[in-house]
């Protein structure tokens, strides 16, 4: 407990700083809040290529099943581990009242990743009141005189502090069907490291997470027996994908350019080619937004694909042609 005045009772597990760098997903938008609030980090081992390409689940009713997108994913391993400390597993959506647990968590000193469904969070989210989207929230403080629990969130302003009603937050919660996690944080800035072996052994995974995906293409955004409903939700799902991976283009650009990577390869130009990649990606999540919109969604999908696989290739080639610069300048 921070804090408590006459007028004001708020209770705060930790100071919490919102991390608007970037944005990859959700999860790793609140671990690196969680990072920066606690100590100072070199920016190298935020930008790490630390991620993986993989097949991305797109379930809904209206898309009668499972259907897949592809983004990547940050291996947050090391992030948690050195961290994220005193986990405990809570079922909000089982317990008579989730907005008690988790004020008893924040009560004794941990943050909870309380999983909501982004239908009925916070209004700014681009799923409220349309997609029934399961979510992590991270919630750290709650205000008690106003009844309101004090969360990050990304939201159309960005990642900052957003106020959701008790009321409001037990229904979103009581819609999440799965756990949700308390922990108490803490971490030591030695604990993280950045160098060109760590970035090295990276290139080589997401290369080979590349070629497993590119060997499913025939799953990727297939939209047979989909109603425009359905292709609807599925545009939705992708102009997220397309958001993460035009900002994983830009973070690769951005650690290229931290660790002067350019600088020892320049006849390459890695910086440049991530920033076309980068405008790739967001042109495609640009027309997702554009034809969802206005409903030309039917024939859409395909073109998408096409546009994506060409981009992963374009990436995997850059990754590739590091290793082998790397590898000539050793010789």
């Amino acid at each position: 407990m921070l804090d408590e005045t006459d007028k004001v009772r708020e209770y705060t597990a930790m100071i919490v700083r919102a991390f608007t760098d970037f944005w990859l997903d959700c999860y790793s938008t609140m671990l690196f809040s969680l990072l920066v609030s606690t100590i100072e980090i070199d920016k190298a081992c935020l930008y790490l290529n630390n991620y993986t390409y993989r097949l991305a689940d797109i379930a809904d009713s209206a898309v009668n099943g499972v259907r897949y997108g592809v983004q990547s994913y940050m291996d947050a391993s090391g992030i948690e581990r050195n961290l994220l400390h005193e986990g405990e597993t809570i079922y909000l959506n089982t317990v008579d009242d989730p907005v008690a647990e988790i004020k008893k968590r924040i009560d004794s000193g941990k943050i909870v990743m309380a999983g909501v469904d982004l239908f009925y969070w916070v209004n700014e989210t681009f799923h409220y009141g349309k997609n029934h989207v399961l979510h992590y929230s991270l919630v750290f403080s709650y205000d008690e005189t106003a009844k309101e629990l004090i969360v990050l969130e990304t939201g159309e302003s960005g990642n900052r502090e957003y106020r959701v009603t008790y009321e409001q937050a037990a229904v979103a919660m009581k819609a999440y069907d799965d756990y949700s996690k308390a922990y108490r944080v803490s971490a030591e800035s030695q604990s993280f490291r950045a160098d060109k072996e760590v970035i090295m052994t990276n290139a080589k995974k997401i290369i080979e997470s590349i070629d497993l995906v590119l060997e499913q293409d025939e799953k990727i955004l297939n939209t047979e027996e989909l109603n425009v409903g359905g292709i609807l939700y599925v545009n939705d799902m992708v102009q997220t994908h397309m958001f993460n991976m035009y900002n994983r283009a830009k973070v690769n650009g951005l650690l290229f350019k931290y660790l002067h990577l350019d600088e020892v390869h320049d006849e390459y130009d890695f910086c440049g080619r991530f920033k076309q990649l980068e405008e790739q990606f967001d042109l495609l999540k640009n027309q997702c937004i554009f034809n969802g919109c206005k409903g030309r969604v039917e024939g859409w999908l395909p073109i998408v694909k096409a546009k994506l696989i060409e981009n992963l290739k374009i990436e995997r080639g850059i990754w590739q042609n590091y290793l082998l610069l790397e590898k000539a300048s050793r010789n």
